[in-house]
């Protein structure tokens, strides 16, 4: 695969895309499909990717802050306590709300930068919640 400039983009609905922008740096072939790959199944599947996955690579600015935001999740869900050998759903609490004000002013310059507000974090957490429990739900299947 040839390498095109990528970057996320939010959406005036609030969803983070993954789009060819001649504005964005290219990213290497691998990295670059990888990164596809996650987004085409959706925001959560993403920003799992970017947490993750992609923790040592070495990202764009805009990334970075996407991935923080991914491994921020990762963390409390490493962190939480076990219950037994069998939890059915991961329960990851949402950052207060003052920590996702935070967050939404220190995001870096990007294409809908101006639809990023702390509701909008709030939902992008929600849906990696939501694609973790399918996700577990796939692996208990395949086992």
């Amino acid at each position: 695969m040839n390498s095109t400039p990528l970057a996320p983009i939010l959406t005036p609905h609030g969803h983070l895309v993954l789009r060819e922008s001649s504005d964005a740096l290219t990213l290497e072939p691998g990295l670059a499909r990888r990164l596809l790959d996650s987004f085409a199944r959706g925001s959560g599947h993403g920003l799992l990717q970017l947490g993750a996955e992609e923790v040592g690579t070495v990202l764009p600015p805009v990334f970075s802050y996407w991935r923080e935001f991914g491994t921020r999740y990762v963390t409390l869900l490493c962190t939480l306590p076990t219950a037994g050998g069998d939890r059915p759903r991961a329960v990851v609490p949402t950052p207060p709300d003052a920590e996702l004000d935070r967050l939404a002013l220190a995001a870096p310059p990007m294409e809908g930068a101006e639809y990023l507000t702390p509701a909008v974090l709030h939902a992008l957490w929600k849906s990696k919640f939501l694609k973790l429990n399918q996700l577990i739900h796939l692996f208990r299947q395949e086992t």
